[in-house]
């Protein structure tokens, strides 16, 4: 039978006495508040903590230490917790409103409110969470953290289920300006950082976050997202999924972080960074999101740039996003004091600002322009590599520099291929593939280069047993999304394609206008810079922008190929009336405005470079970003109204059609008699004498 609590000191028994056993199920009968300082409960382990709709006010720290195996439910807490300068119970310093650190727990319809600050790992609810599920649990307190890891409901969970959860409040992780190692990392509306590890080999682990949402302001020095700040499936059999989940917070970089390190800015409307692999599915953000290195309106990065290799073997870790939908602003303003002039330095996307290692971005929609001052900007996605993006649609406009496509900025097949340390082997390599079909010709280490272990040889793969390939498939760039660049490298698909990247079946309809040189209605650059790798491949498309401009080598399909011509099947297609701004003589082609150009180029004929005017049958006439569209003669339009009488229809030049109405002629005016014709024309004049 459940121990109804009605008073502070009751619950400040529980765990503390044989009456009040840790292991107690529990309900409470009133609201209970807290008067003066709140000593935390210690461990309890076995737990059943009914709220029954109530209310536990001012709890000045959490409520629990640490929590094992428990249910707690139907429960507000009230918070005004600040441990930012304290040491309390709880190792490390984890703080939640409800408890400290959680493992093998059940949560369902708990509200935290007010306000929780503190140095690391703090969380509306819980600080630090295992193996536990939450379902309907709701923060609207503020959640500031000094250090790292911060989250609406927890700073991490790992192995964890979040169903229906909901965050109201501000969340906030700053680095420490008097620590050097503190850099304000992992905030999330829901948790700093999920992750399912796997019991890998064994049995596999499925976890999601489903229809969850944020509304709170998320601010991080690095790794902020509405949902999660990071999201980790560590291993093939750790499956994490998010479906469902909206965000409608603004995401940004944290102003109160020292601006250290270049490799955590990955801020993303759902996801900061979606490291390793895991599922997007039906998500949506429709708030603006701004960083200073990886940008996307779902999330900032997702994968890796490299094959994960332990000593169980390979794990093909590959994100992928489905069907989710940005209409938030997407902006990357990338510090003076970094590279910005680094093309593979920063990137901006409509849903992602980077897609690595196998990935899938499929059948996604972006509406919120994208903004960056740096390389590597898209309308879906700032960088790909190794990864395919399918059936999405940009609607919005998109400003970049280098690299910049309505689609894609920059798309490459490249990976590297990461080493796990191994008792036979406890360094930590990074092995890059090479244009030796994959034979290792240097190894390193996390810190320097070191020359190649005969022994490890063998772990270098040629790209094509890698299978590694990006495809642009059935894409469309839409009439309102306008490219705008500042540099080289512009398309109305992709900006830049790279070592045997596929372009096909994609539509581009928004107008270019461009700065630099090398721009193309479909692809900007093409490049080979792997003589291993398949061709780039540009066919099938369809190009129907007004305008596409800039300074030189400006063409209807592709600006410009570096090294081995892409493959064509000369037969992309594009709207006839495209206007053409540029000089062309650099590279073998005539200065032209509007005109079909006889190319020179050695390499490229004039197909590849304009493709072909689109030629509709009978009955069809082309239209942009349609194609050919069944056409209709216009209908005749009806005939003219009597001046005299609009009511009547004149039926001949000298009909009677104002008969027998005569009064309708304006005072001072009269039909006027045609010879030979019995009765009044039509038309009024002034009255004359016949």
């Amino acid at each position: 039978m459940a121990i109804t609590i009605t008073s502070a000191t009751q619950l400040a028994q529980i765990g503390r006495t044989q009456e009040y056993p840790g292991n107690g199920s529990y309900i409470l009968g009133n609201n209970i508040t807290i008067s003066g300082e709140w000593t935390t409960l210690l461990e309890a382990n076995g737990l059943t903590f009914n709220g029954n709709g109530h209310r536990i006010s001012t709890l000045t720290m959490p409520l629990f230490n640490r929590l094992y195996n428990a249910t707690v439910s139907n429960l507000t807490l009230g918070l005004d917790i600040d441990t930012t300068g304290s040491y309390f119970p709880g190792g490390y310093g984890a703080a939640g409103g409800l408890a400290q650190t959680v493992s093998g727990c059940t949560f369902t319809n708990i509200t935290t409110e007010g306000r929780i600050a503190g140095r690391s790992a703090i969380g509306g609810m819980i600080g630090d969470t295992n193996r536990s599920d939450f379902t309907d649990c709701t923060n609207y307190a503020t959640i500031y953290c000094t250090r790292d890891r911060a989250g609406g409901i927890t700073s991490l969970g790992s192995e964890c289920n979040f169903i229906r959860c909901v965050n109201h409040g501000d969340v906030t992780t700053s680095g420490a300006l008097a620590d050097p190692h503190s850099q304000g990392l992992w905030a999330g509306g829901i948790a700093g950082i999920v992750q399912t590890l796997g019991d890998y080999p064994y049995l596999p682990t499925f976890h999601q976050m489903v229809d969850c949402t944020n509304d709170g302001s998320i601010q991080a020095g690095g790794y902020g997202g509405g949902i999660a700040g990071w999201a980790l499936a560590y291993a093939p059999n750790g499956m994490l999924e998010i479906r469902n989940c909206h965000n409608h917070g603004p995401v940004s970089y944290s102003p109160y972080t020292p601006p250290i390190g270049e490799g955590n800015q990955s801020f993303g409307g759902i996801v900061g960074n979606m490291l390793y692999g895991g599922d997007i599915y039906d998500c949506t953000n429709d708030a603006p999101i701004s960083g200073g290195r990886s940008v996307g309106g779902i999330t900032g990065s997702a994968g890796m740039e490299y094959v994960y290799e332990d000593y169980y073997g390979y794990g093909w870790l590959t994100p992928n996003i489905v069907r989710c939908y940005n209409s938030g602003p997407v902006t990357l303003t990338a510090p003076a004091s970094l590279p910005i002039d680094n093309d593979h330095y920063q990137y901006a996307g409509g849903i992602s600002g980077r897609l690595r290692h196998g990935g899938i971005i499929q059948e996604n929609r972006n509406t919120g322009a994208v903004s960056s001052n740096a390389p590597n900007t898209g309308g879906i996605v700032g960088d790909v590599v190794a990864s395919n993006v399918g059936g999405s649609i940009n609607e919005a406009p998109v400003t970049g520099a280098l690299n910049t496509g309505g689609i894609a900025g920059a798309v490459d097949t490249q990976l590297v291929m990461y080493v796990e340390p191994t008792l036979a082997n406890p360094a930590s390599y990074v092995v890059r593939l090479t244009d030796t079909g994959g034979q290792i010709d240097a190894m390193e280490n996390k810190f320097t280069p070191m020359p190649v272990p005969a022994t490890r040889r063998v772990a270098a793969l040629p790209l094509a047993t890698l299978e590694a390939y990006a495809a642009l498939r059935g894409n469309t760039n839409a009439q309102s999304a306008r490219i705008t660049a500042t540099d080289n490298n512009t398309g109305g698909i992709a900006g830049l394609i790279r070592n045997g990247t596929l372009v096909q079946d994609n539509k581009n309809c928004g107008d270019m206008i461009s700065t630099g040189s090398v721009v193309g209605g479909i692809v900007g650059r093409a490049e080979q810079t792997v003589l291993t790798s398949p061709n780039n491949e540009i066919t099938n498309n369809f190009s129907s922008p007004l305008m596409v401009s800039g300074v030189t080598s400006v063409y209807r399909v592709l600006g410009a190929s570096t090294g081995q011509a892409p493959v064509s099947l000369n037969n992309t297609q594009v709207y006839p009336n495209v206007l053409l701004t540029g000089n062309n003589t650099a590279d073998g082609g005539l200065m032209y405005s509007n005109q079909p150009v006889a190319e020179n180029d050695p390499q490229l004929g004039a197909t590849l470079r304009q493709g072909a005017n689109l030629v509709c049958p009978p009955g069809e006439r082309p239209e942009p970003c349609v194609g050919c569209a069944p056409y209709e003669p216009p209908v005749p339009p009806k005939p003219p109204s009597c001046p005299c009488c609009p009511s009547w229809f004149c039926w001949w030049p000298f009909s009677m059609c104002c008969w027998p109405r005569v009064s309708c002629c304006p005072s001072g005016q009269n039909r006027p008699q045609i010879p030979n014709v019995p009765k009044p024309a039509c038309g009024c004049m002034q009255k004359r004498v016949w």
